[in-house]
């Protein structure tokens, strides 16, 4: 496949991720505000990240791992305002 199909369909995948994501977060009628979408917004940005780095040949730069790493922590701080589910919620999904 050629780079640029490979970029068309890593963006409608990763757009259907999101909107998948969303769905789900008001499926849950959970007010939480912007803090709990920022862990799941880190790893979208994570997976970008690896995709343009895998494109451009750099998959070992300094950059990237440095990016990558900074966004896992920042996944970890803010995981804690994810929605917490109960097992009713869990077995009807």
């Amino acid at each position: 496949m050629t780079p640029f199909t490979l970029t068309v369909v890593y963006v409608i995948f990763l757009i259907i991720a999101i909107l998948v994501m969303i769905k789900k977060r008001k499926k849950l009628n959970v007010n939480a505000g912007f803090k709990s979408y920022v862990s799941s917004l880190c790893w979208f940005a994570i997976s970008v990240i690896v995709f343009t780095s895998a494109l451009s040949g750099k998959h070992g730069s300094i950059l990237s791992w440095s990016m990558i790493t900074i966004l896992l922590v920042v996944s970890i701080y803010f995981s804690r305002y994810l929605p917490r589910t109960n097992k009713k919620s869990r077995e009807r999904s």
